[in-house]
Parts: structure tokens; C-alpha cells; sequence
């Protein structure tokens, strides 16, 4: 389950540290900073992706009704 709320919030968090001049004094830490920032950033841009797609399919689906389109909108 995908906590969107906790998750940007985190992503948040992550910028900020990534943004600490000290962090990278500690390349090890800074590695795991930008790792988890990294996949955590894919991970809401996935979900952001398919929200695209969703909105997309649902414009196109009430274009294709509104000009009496029936292939397009049963597509």
C-alpha cells in the first residue's frame, strides 16, 4: 500500500537533507539520503504517471461521446 501522504512528505524530508552542505561530508550517509530520495521520487512519479494516463483515457472517452464516436469510446 502506497501511503501518498507519508511518501511526499518523506520525499520532502530527503530534499531537505540532500540540500545539507554536511551531508555530504559523510558519503555514506549521503549515498543513502539520495537512494532512498531516488526511488522514492520514482515511486511518486509512477503514481502520478498512471494518474496522467487515467485522465487522459477519461477526456478522450468523453470527447469520443460528445461526437457520437461509439468505437472510440467503447475502445
Amino acid at each position: 500500500i502506497f501511503d501518498w501522504d507519508a511518501a511526499t512528505a518523506r520525499l520532502a524530508e530527503l530534499t531537505a537533507a540532500s540540500e545539507d552542505p554536511d551531508l555530504w561530508n559523510r558519503p555514506a550517509d549521503a549515498q543513502k539520503v539520495m537512494r532512498e530520495k531516488n526511488r522514492l521520487a520514482d515511486q511518486i512519479e509512477g503514481v502520478r504517471a498512471l494518474e496522467r494516463g487515467v485522465t487522459d483515457a477519461l477526456e478522450l472517452i468523453e470527447l469520443a461521446e460528445a461526437e457520437g464516436d461509439a468505437a472510440t469510446a467503447d475502445a
